[in-house]
């Protein structure tokens, strides 16, 4: 049923995620012991939450559109090493620039918090873009797990920053931690490069507006969503009672355990996709996609449920000390016992819209997230107008990701008409009966 290949890949990529996501849950349980959730709290997720969602743009955007050109233009490993050491020298003067930029604002308003803030976290962007080019490298190389693992590294490098500096004394240091997270990360990528056997070459050069050209949509995808998604409900959000930016940050957090395997999934099959593509394979792809869309909903249904049941327990068990309360977990378990009925939905998305884009082409790949930006906003403005904006996320998640998966699908159908529309359909309207129970009995 399942290539032994694919399972390997699955495998390898897994585990890596999973100590990923060790590092992630080590700094949100430093997060919650020392914030709890709060006016501060709030505010802190705010703003570190847009620059994470920014970084977003780089590792679902930039990345995966780069794998993509670089096979389409058939790029040897030493013309793609050749590009990415070209740009280091323009975002080092990005780099520069900034600082500079930041001192300049910092000198004319020494009392707002909020500058010092957002300049002390715009510094992690060049890091943050060369971090993405060279995982791009990788990635197309097949070298999936040792580009995925700097993840953990960045987690990292923010938990020891928030061990040895007590941010709760002065707002301006939550942009440098961020900072020190991606330094620590590009250090590692350029230490995995370093040993690289290919050398740089000056031939073939790679122009970067031809690249941008052809993979706009790559980037415009996640700038959408999460991006603009994101920072329209924290928006509306921060104004709400129930400190509802931290309440949801908590709760998505337990999600973290099931995109561990559901990356994975995006991301090998994505490049299974890939490589069947370079060797004009593409009819063998019917297979992947029935047996990754299996693959989910087998894992992932029966696992929502369980978390869903338990979510309370889960909330103590993980984040139960320090300044989160029992009235803390409370709201944030409640959150997560709807809101996790959105993994499948929204893995599933993931999954069918990277293969379209890669297979079938751009036509409407960033349409896609386009309505998705449109809908879930419009459901977040909806429910908070009728004062129901404690489910206005989860139930904005899972109708626009549910929507989208099916829209996807119909435009696959028409490539790969092997698989059936019962194999997406079944799953997705189950999934939908199980979150409209829970929400019943919220």
């Amino acid at each position: 049923m399942f290539s032994k290949k694919l399972l390997q890949s699955l495998s390898t990529v897994t585990l890596v995620n999973i100590s990923i996501l060790f590092f992630g849950f080590l700094r949100e349980i430093v997060f919650s012991s020392k914030l709890g959730i709060s006016n501060f709290s709030d505010n802190f997720f705010y703003y570190y939450l847009v620059v994470e969602d920014f970084n977003a743009i780089i590792y679902t955007g930039l990345m995966f559109g780069l794998v993509s050109f670089y096979t389409k233009e058939k790029l040897s490993n030493q013309d793609i090493k050749n590009y990415i050491f070209r740009n280091a020298r323009y975002l080092a003067l990005f780099l520069i620039v900034l600082f500079l930029l930041q001192f300049i604002l910092i000198s004319f308003f020494q009392n707002n918090s909020f500058n010092r803030l957002a300049f002390n976290s715009l510094l992690a962007i060049p890091f943050s873009i060369f971090n993405g080019l060279i995982m791009s490298f990788l990635v197309h190389n097949s070298k999936i797990a040792l580009a995925i693992f700097s993840r953990a590294i960045n987690y990292c490098g923010i938990i020891l920053f928030f061990l040895f500096i007590d941010i709760r004394n002065d707002q301006n240091l939550i942009g440098l931690s961020i900072l020190f997270g991606y330094s620590l990360q590009c250090l590692y990528l350029l230490i995995i490069i370093f040993f690289d056997k290919n050398k740089i070459s000056e031939q073939n050069k790679i122009r970067t507006l031809i690249l941008l050209k052809e993979n706009y949509t790559w980037i415009i995808a996640p700038l959408l969503v999460p991006f603009c998604s994101n920072l329209i409900f924290r928006s509306i959000f921060i104004f709400q009672p129930d400190n509802l930016v931290s309440t949801i940050n908590y709760a998505s957090k337990i999600i973290m355990i099931l995109s561990a395997f559901t990356f994975s999934v995006i991301l090998v099959g994505f490049q299974e996709s890939n490589i069947k593509k370079r060797s004009n394979k593409i009819h063998l792809i019917n297979d992947d996609l029935k047996n990754n869309v299996r693959l989910l909903s087998i894992v992932l249904i029966p696992l929502s449920i369980f978390i869903s049941i338990f979510s309370n327990e889960i909330m103590s068990l993980i984040f139960l000390r320090g300044s989160f309360t029992e009235a803390d977990v409370l709201k944030s378990s409640h959150i997560l016992s709807l809101l996790i009925f959105s993994t499948f939905s929204a893995s599933l998305f993931g999954y069918l819209s990277r293969v379209y884009e890669n297979i079938i082409g751009k036509r409407k790949y960033h349409l896609f997230f386009l309505v998705w930006l449109i809908l879930s906003s419009t459901i977040i403005i909806l429910f908070t107008g009728l004062d129901k904006s404690m489910i206005a996320y989860p139930v904005a998640q899972i109708t626009s990701t549910s929507i989208l998966s099916v829209l996807v699908f119909i435009s696959l159908k028409k490539e790969f008409k092997k698989i059936s529309y019962t194999e997406i359909l079944l799953p997705i309207t189950l999934n939908l009966i199980l979150f409209i129970k829970t929400l019943i009995n919220f």
